[in-house]
């Protein structure tokens, strides 16, 4: 019997850090420093939790552990193989273990009845935080929108807003965590369909307003998704019709608002058929970001199959070998803004093997199509994952905290019992 309540009183204080974890995520990514340091703390824990329990001579074996860890364990040995500047890549690769570790350890906890139905018997606590923080930016958006000023005191730049986060990163953040942040809570409250719509719409025109297209774009991808496979209370028909009017919504106030119709249709269509900075014969789409990619697939070419190591393409970019690409002033950055050509280009054919293996076992282990907020995350994820975008640096802590949230999100979303 004191066995039992031992079990129990451990048990509970890892549901407490687990939902607090739930709760401030959106809140932590607002303030990135504290992201890294609530998932590094989840990681020590876990590292205990897992020794304790002798999963690393025992479970650690099984396929959905296994290839993360060899995909970790090979950027690391790769760091050290393949980089000219082995500072700089080990310190990158050598902390990405921290979200491997949590994955590891919300993975065991609930398999664990009493923690599994604990963290479930909150989730509408996390649900009503969750909501709190997109309506929260949402707010602060429309405040600096108006007055050119976030609530914390972030000014615009460039007609692109921040809200409260330091970077220009409010619309990513309502983009990739849409779902969350709108639909699942309010179906999960039962609030009325005319109401989540019109929510819905209301967070969409918000990420529009950021400035951020390819946010937008994604949302739209996203509320796509959810209207053709991840709802069933209206016809085709209905659903046909809710995507038109909101594409078409969409593209009015683009065209009625002169500062969206620049950035979003004119900036848009000088990228894709040519500016100043890239004659219209040779553009690569979209200028600097198309120089940005083929400069990675020329690192490719001479480095296949290991890549130049971790956070090197900085470095791999401004060496002459590569000065016959057209604009060589614009063919460098800290990254090549894709995040299958950053990986490709740094970690080669193996790392984006390993990498894409990862995705595909954790989305195969933790996919509960018949549960429909399980099957939201993966609409999430499949439009963060869009091989076809612009992107930030997939292993910089606050993009990195944001994938790895929404696997934590659909992994604890396929133990909810709920059936549409």
């Amino acid at each position: 019997m004191q066995d039992t309540n031992t079990e129990k009183l451990n048990t509970n204080f890892y549901n407490n850090i687990f939902l607090i974890f739930f709760c401030l995520s959106p809140f932590t990514l607002i303030f990135n420093g504290i992201t890294d340091l609530f998932t590094g703390f989840l990681s020590l824990i876990g590292v205990y939790y897992l020794f304790r329990n002798n999963f690393f001579s025992k479970k650690v074996f099984n396929i959905q552990y296994i290839i993360p860890l060899i995909f970790y364990l090979y950027i690391v040995v790769n760091s050290y193989y393949s980089s000219e500047d082995f500072n700089l890549s080990i310190k990158n690769s050598i902390i990405y273990i921290r979200f491997i570790i949590v994955y590891f350890l919300i993975c065991e906890l609930l398999k664990n009845d009493y923690f599994k139905n604990n963290l479930l018997g909150n989730l509408k606590i996390i649900l009503i935080f969750w909501f709190t923080a997109g309506l929260f930016i949402s707010i602060d958006i429309l405040y600096q929108f108006y007055s050119d000023y976030s609530l914390f005191g972030h000014k615009s730049t460039d007609n692109r807003l921040s809200g409260p986060f330091e970077e220009l990163v409010a619309g990513k953040f309502l983009g990739t965590f849409f779902l969350i942040l709108s639909v699942i809570p309010l179906l999960y409250f039962r609030i009325n369909y005319l109401i989540i719509l019109s929510y819905v719409f209301f967070l969409l025109i918000i990420i529009l307003m950021t400035g951020e297209r390819m946010a937008f774009l994604n949302t739209i991808f996203v509320i796509m998704l959810f209207f053709l496979f991840g709802n069933d209370h209206f016809s085709r028909k209905i659903k046909l019709f809710i995507i038109i009017f909101f594409i078409f919504s969409s593209s009015l106030i683009i065209s009625l608002n002169k500062d969206f119709y620049d950035r979003n249709v004119t900036q848009t269509i000088n990228q894709i058929f040519g500016n100043t900075n890239v004659s219209a014969e040779k553009s690569y789409f979209l200028d600097h970001y198309g120089i940005l990619h083929l400069t990675a697939f020329e690192i490719i070419k001479q480095h296949p199959f290991l890549g130049t190591g971790q956070k090197t393409f900085r470095i791999e970019c401004a060496k002459d070998d590569y000065n016959f690409i057209e604009n060589k002033d614009l063919r460098c950055s800290t990254h090549p803004h894709n995040y299958y050509l950053e990986i490709f280009s740094e970690n080669g054919l193996i790392g984006i093997i390993l990498f894409v293996s990862t995705l595909f076992i954790i989305i195969k282990r933790y996919l509960r199509y018949d549960i429909l907020i399980n099957r939201y995350t993966l609409f999430l994820l499949i439009a963060f994952l869009n091989p076809l975008q612009i992107t930030g640096r997939l292993t910089n802590t606050w993009i990195s905290s944001t994938m790895w949230v929404l696997i934590y999100f659909m992994i604890l979303f396929s133990y909810y019992e709920k059936k549409k």
